[in-house]
């Protein structure tokens, strides 16, 4: 059940795109942040029954077994908090206005793909997921589209 943490953030991102037009930034903001709150709240419930049941359709789904320790646990937290302190920077500064919708997209995707990179156990998935994380961290790097964004880009690659 925990490779739900991998496909809640990409289903609300799919969602999120499909039937909108218009208006997007609210739903956007308050679907991130409850993705990073429930993050939270199951992360400080170790004992919780979502850790404790396994999917087998899912991880057949997947062809991935994702891992639960509690460092994993830990490292949850410390994404939904990282996670939630970003989208509510983006969703409530004006600075982030222009590109909004799109900064809230790839913070749920780096989400997924930080999710991921815990509960890999295999180098192959590790690295599938440490590639998603490294594009949405790309593109958040240089969405300014300024001389220093582009170039703090490059560097980061």
């Amino acid at each position: 059940m925990a490779a739900w943490l991998i496909i809640m953030p990409l289903l609300a991102v799919l969602a999120l795109n499909l039937p909108w037009k218009g208006r997007r930034e609210g739903p956007a903001c308050w679907v991130g942040l409850a993705l990073c709150l429930l993050q939270i709240g199951l992360a400080l419930q170790p004992k919780a029954f979502f850790w404790q049941t396994s999917g087998l359709w899912l991880e057949r789904l997947l062809i991935f077994t994702p891992l639960v320790d509690q460092l994993a646990l830990v490292m949850f937290l410390a994404i939904g908090i990282v996670g939630g302190a970003a989208l509510l920077v983006c969703c409530y500064t004006p600075h982030c206005a222009d590109n909004r919708f799109m900064v809230i997209n790839l913070v749920i995707l780096a989400l997924a793909g930080m999710n991921g990179v815990v509960l890999a156990n295999d180098l192959f998935s590790l690295y599938v997921f440490l590639e998603i994380t490294a594009v949405a961290s790309y593109i958040l790097i240089a969405v300014e589209k300024k001389r220093d964004a582009f170039e703090g880009a490059f560097k980061y690659l």
